[in-house]
């Protein structure tokens, strides 16, 4: 079972996460007609794998960790596309790797999960309010 200083935080690292990748999902968008951009995303295999290798340690510590934007100390790493062809395979004139519509799907499910996380984050502030005044 989760503790509530270890959900708050993953919350908090979940909205981080999703608003360092909003950026760059609305980078890739506002450039979709510039000559030779090549789009940029967060890679999430490596963000996952620190954030359970922190669950692990969590689970040896008295007290609890320190929130911070993300388990790896910021070490998300960008990744940009390297092949010469778009995610439709289609080959660019001008050298653009980025599908608009492919980017605009990318940063509503982004926008979707961190409303859903700040939603959840409202609910446990709610609750410990309510708390608080009960008493």
């Amino acid at each position: 079972m989760l503790r509530y200083d270890n959900v708050t935080q993953r919350l908090v690292q979940s909205m981080d996460v999703r608003m360092r990748r909003q950026e760059l999902l609305t980078s890739n968008i506002a450039n979709a007609d510039t000559p030779t951009y090549v789009p940029t995303d967060l890679e999430f295999e490596g963000f996952l794998k620190s954030a359970e290798e922190a669950d692990d340690a969590d689970t040896k510590r008295v007290l609890p960790a320190p929130v911070s934007a993300t388990p790896n100390n910021g070490d998300l790493e960008v990744i940009r596309r390297t092949n010469e062809l778009r995610a439709d395979g289609t080959v660019p004139l001008d050298g653009n790797l980025v599908n608009r519509d492919e980017e605009i799907g990318k940063a509503a499910e982004n926008m979707a999960r961190y409303n859903t996380a700040l939603e959840l984050m409202n609910r446990k502030v709610a609750v410990m309010r309510y708390a608080i005044e009960s008493n």
